[in-house]
């Protein structure tokens, strides 16, 4: 009787080490922090490759335009100046409206509409 109980286990015992080994694994994802910026990487374990992914949801966040102008201006440019002006750049822009804080000065009569 004890051996057939200990031939049972061993059956038993390779059948569930062969259900763990053929089961897929989940990847492992390492996140890295340098200033604003995150980086992840993905570890597929069945692989052992490594695969850089960038967050889309950060880049999607992230405004294209500047929200406070009518016009796309880039949203974290240093300095705006208005085409055809005196001033200095480095950017420079047409007739825009102002949809919130005139941040680069633009609107000088203060009518809601820059470089008119």
């Amino acid at each position: 009787m004890n051996k057939n109980l200990a031939i049972f286990i061993l059956v038993v015992l390779v059948l569930v080490l062969q259900a763990f080994a053929s089961s897929p694994t989940r990847p492992i994802i390492h996140t890295a922090s340098v200033g604003s910026y995150n980086e992840s990487v993905v570890i597929n374990p069945t692989t052992d490759t490594r695969v850089e992914v960038r967050a889309q949801a950060e880049a999607a966040e992230q405004p294209q335009c500047n929200p406070n102008y009518s016009g796309c201006l880039k949203p974290y440019a240093s300095d705006y100046d208005c085409a055809g002006g005196s001033g200095d750049g480095p950017y420079y822009t047409g007739p825009v409206r102002v949809l919130g804080y005139d941040q680069y000065r633009l609107d000088r009569d203060y009518d809601g509409w820059a470089c008119e």
